[in-house]
């Protein structure tokens, strides 16, 4: 297997591996400014994969349906659990935000 083959399964791996973190994000911050930067991030990647599975959802309906079955296998298998991924994260740092707010209420 050549790198760029190992790079591509790594990355393939890792972009619907449920417990994944992106660089730099500390679940266990006491910061609300830190927890507010993650949610908007996570934000962001939501509303850009929920954009790909609408997009990609208009084009199969006119595609062939050997093409239409390789995508629905393939590619909006894996949008979709990257969607998930990103819907738990932006779950948390929305409870994660308002455990800090509140915190700082006191």
């Amino acid at each position: 297997m050549s790198n760029e083959e190992t790079k591509i399964e790594r990355v393939a791996s890792e972009s619907v591996d449920p417990e994944r973190l992106l660089e730099g994000e500390n679940p266990s911050t006491t910061h609300l400014e830190d927890a507010v930067h993650w949610l908007r991030v996570y934000q962001d990647l939501l509303a850009f994969k929920s954009r790909l599975l609408q997009s990609a959802g208009e084009l199969t309906p006119e595609m062939e349906e050997i093409a239409r079955e390789e995508v629905g296998k393939t590619d909006l298998t894996i949008l979709a659990a990257e969607a998930a991924r990103l819907e738990r994260r932006l779950r948390f740092w929305r409870e994660r935000v308002d455990q800090l707010r509140d915190e700082r209420n006191r």
